[in-house]
This record gives structure tokens, sequence and C-alpha cells, in this order.
């Protein structure tokens, strides 16, 4: 059964994210985080375009994620998909993983892409933790909170708020990751 989907289209090229069920095995599957574990979640990613059509399933153990607005960012020739507590990085031409990067223990909410200063700057939306990370997949900063980040969450100039279970807000600087 589909859910909710993330679509991007640019000039001819579609791109989809959609979540999958288990029963879902006709394409290649991307298996990330403990090998010992079971995926939890699984999110098919398609691309469509005039010389390319590929799919794939990619899948993780950790915290369950479901497929919204947020559940991806495309950056030039790469798109990025957040399924459980990780980032994996696909190439557009032909869905291949470019690498994969742990941003949260528990599990990714969104992912947010914003240029400030002549500068991409890439901010995962975590259960734990906020994090910014780099288009190669390091993570830069990562901030926790007194408590799970499950309220709202926005990006304003340079500064991010996050709402933790209590209804506190968090600000952190972007670029840093400290506290303002």
């Amino acid at each position: 059964m589909l859910a909710a989907m993330f679509t991007c289209i640019r000039a001819d090229t579609t791109v989809k994210v959609t979540d999958v069920s288990a029963a879902a095995t006709e394409v290649d599957d991307i298996v990330v985080g403990d090998a010992d574990g079971q995926t939890v979640s699984r999110h098919e990613v398609t691309i469509d375009s005039p010389n390319v059509h590929a799919r794939v399933v990619v899948s993780a153990t950790g915290g369950a994620t479901t497929v919204h607005e947020h559940s991806a960012v495309v950056v030039d020739d790469v798109m990025l998909v957040a399924v459980c507590g990780h980032v994996v990085a696909l190439q557009l031409s032909d869905l291949r993983v470019r690498w994969t990067c742990r941003v949260d223990a528990a599990t990714c909410f969104g992912l947010h892409a914003v240029r400030r200063h002549d500068e991409l700057v890439l901010i995962s939306h975590g259960e734990l933790e906020i994090a910014r990370f780099t288009l190669d997949g390091r993570v830069v900063w990562s901030a926790g909170g007194p408590d799970i980040f499950t309220g709202d969450f926005g990006i304003v100039d340079d500064t991010i708020a996050a709402v933790d279970f209590n209804g506190n807000v968090i600000t952190l600087s972007l670029l840093t990751g400290t506290n303002r």
C-alpha cells in the first residue's frame, strides 16, 4: 500500500519517494543501520526522465519514519532521503548510493536545505538531536535538548527553533549549533 509521497519535479525529471510495505521486494533494497536489526521503515525512490528510469527501496533499522514534505531534499545531482535515524545520499543519475550517515540515535523527522552566506546548510530534525551535515555525509555538529524534539521545527534567518515534548522552545545557531 502506498502512503504519503514526496515529489520533486525539475525540468523534465520527476523524483518521488513513497512508503512501501515490507512485501514490496521487486526492486533493489538498500538497507542501512544495524545489520542484525529488523528494518522498520521502507521508502521507495523512483526517478523518471527521458534518459533515466530507476527505482530503489531504502530500508533502515531504528525509529520509524514516514514520507512527507521533509523526507527528502534534492541538491544539484543528489537526493538526500531520511529513513529512520539515517540520511542516505543517492546519485540522481542512477539512484546509486553515494553515502549513508547516522544523524540521530532514534529517528530523523525531516531534512532541510537552506543557503546562508553563499553556503549550503543541511539540517536534520531528529527525535533526539538536531544536526548539521555536509553534502559529503559528514556531521558538522549535533545538539540535543532537555527532551525529545517532537514539536514544531523551523529555520528563520540564522536560527533554528525546535519545540520539545514539554513545549520548551530550543533555539540554536544554524551555522554552529550553539544555544541562542
